[in-house]
């Protein structure tokens, strides 16, 4: 997935720290036409005792002056103070500016800890940012940068629920102000929560509003909602429409200069190859993704392409190299946190393995994978219908699972991967996979009569609701 965050969340305003040491125009000289802050407000605030009793005085300025307006103009306040050479003042002032500051600096530390692998440092930093911001309302531009924030490392961990409550609470603060810089990053990440749990045509939806709120498709944000329209339309089967905007998204992120999303289509491109039947090109494509992903050093991107030419391994019937290029996925994304995507790196591992004929090795594999997707159980955003979508679309390494019992002849240990966990079992029974694997490990089943008829049953539909009183 492809997230976009606003493209400057900066608590206090960057020109004003960069342009007057370099202007031949004093700060407090440039027009302006917002109310000025008072010599008496600034008086109080340097004398203030306390941080708390700083906040309570920012908090009563001037309603007309917005929260950036004020910075702005004690920026320049603390820039006369320099000049004058009253230099321990303008410090005491430069700390006051840095305290309001750190909450800003902490949603961007939680941003790069986030890309670096390291989700619970990500979490912390942009929870105590928020703290800040929940408590100063006032900086409202703050609050919706770090909701974002927060929402995108609760996606990487695979934690939807509390996700889509992080962007949807951007969205709101956004639309209330009417800040497009927030709107747009939003939408496009509600998008990509019902997309990662199988819902494709509903984030088409949120990507294609998000798409209208920019209004440019030659904007450097349309990297990202390319991408992400591209990958739904590939979940949608619908190969021509998917290259065609991951080409588009391609094309933004060079002319911006923005090579982790370059990095990011290209291994996206791979897939789309692979699926396509051709393996030389998926493979060319991964390995300069993989390139990319070191040189930026992220660890996501370099845990996607290498599971992708572990794939095109898989697809080559190398099953050495499968099982390793895998293996090194997996590790990558158990270091990052991201549980699906574990998944699926271990699922491909365990079928490496058995590809191998190292049974137990798989076995081993195929339950660590199914951990994985078992943590998530709760953290589904929304209702039955959401559940049963994204279990339907995560369902490979119980089906592995089950078709390794199948193969040693245990039966019993199959049906029990299959329908042994009633909660799965209720919310997948009636999706089209889970009916042919069932009729399928129905038609394998080689034991007495009482299991064969217990595998015919599960394969029923036609007697749902009692299968479901008899496992509970």
């Amino acid at each position: 997935m492809t997230r976009l965050i606003p493209r400057s969340i900066a608590i206090f305003s960057v020109a004003g720290l960069i342009v007057c040491p370099f202007s031949n125009t004093r700060p407090s000289d440039l027009p302006n036409s917002q109310p000025k802050l008072s010599s008496q407000l600034i008086d109080r605030l340097e004398t203030a005792r306390s941080p708390s009793e700083e906040d309570k005085i920012i908090a009563a300025r001037d309603p007309r002056i917005p929260a950036a307006e004020f910075r702005t103009q004690f920026l320049k306040h603390i820039y006369d103070v320099i000049l004058r050479g009253e230099y321990s003042r303008a410090a005491a002032d430069c700390q006051r500016v840095l305290r309001l500051a750190i909450a800003a600096a902490r949603v961007h530390l939680g941003y790069i800890l986030r890309e670096s692998g390291d989700l619970a440092g990500s979490l912390d930093a942009i929870n105590q940012a928020l703290d800040f911001y929940t408590a100063h309302p006032e900086f409202i531009h703050g609050l919706i940068a770090a909701q974002q924030s927060r929402g995108i490392t609760y996606l990487k961990q695979s934690d939807f629920a509390h996700a889509l409550e992080s962007f949807e609470r951007a969205l709101a603060l956004s639309e209330k102000i009417g800040d497009r810089d927030g709107i747009i990053p939003a939408l496009n990440s509600i998008g990509e929560v019902y997309a990662s749990q199988g819902q494709a045509e509903r984030a088409l939806e949120y990507y294609g509003r998000a798409r209208r709120q920019v209004g440019d498709d030659d904007a450097w944000n349309m990297a990202f909602i390319f991408n992400n329209i591209g990958m739904s339309y590939d979940a949608l089967g619908d190969f021509d429409r998917a290259i065609e905007n991951i080409e588009r998204a391609r094309k933004v992120a060079e002319r911006v200069n923005f090579q982790p999303r370059v990095e990011n289509s290209i291994a996206i491109l791979g897939d789309l190859e692979l699926k396509r039947g051709r393996p030389e090109q998926a493979r060319e494509d991964y390995a300069q993704s993989l390139r990319l992903a070191r040189e930026l050093r992220d660890v996501s991107g370099a845990a996607q392409a290498t599971l992708g030419l572990a794939q095109v391994a898989q697809v080559e019937g190398d099953a050495k190299t499968a099982f390793a290029r895998s293996q090194e996925a997996a590790e990558l994304f158990r270091k990052v946190g991201e549980r699906v995507s574990l998944a699926a790196a271990l699922t491909l591992n365990g079928r490496s393995l058995c590809t191998l004929r190292r049974d137990d090795e798989a076995r081993t594999v195929f339950e660590t994978a199914i951990s994985a997707i078992e943590e998530t159980r709760g953290e589904v955003a929304g209702g039955d219908v959401e559940r049963e979508q994204f279990f339907a679309h995560e369902i490979a390494p119980y089906q592995e699972l089950a078709s390794l019992f199948v193969r040693q002849a245990k039966t019993e240990q199959a049906v029990s991967v299959a329908a042994g966990d009633a909660r799965l079992f209720r919310e997948c029974l009636h999706r089209d996979p889970w009916q042919k694997y069932l009729r399928g490990l129905q038609q394998s089943c080689r034991c007495d009569c009482p299991k064969r008829a217990r595998a015919w049953r599960l394969s029923d539909l036609s007697i749902h609701m009692k299968i479901e009183r008899e496992m509970v």
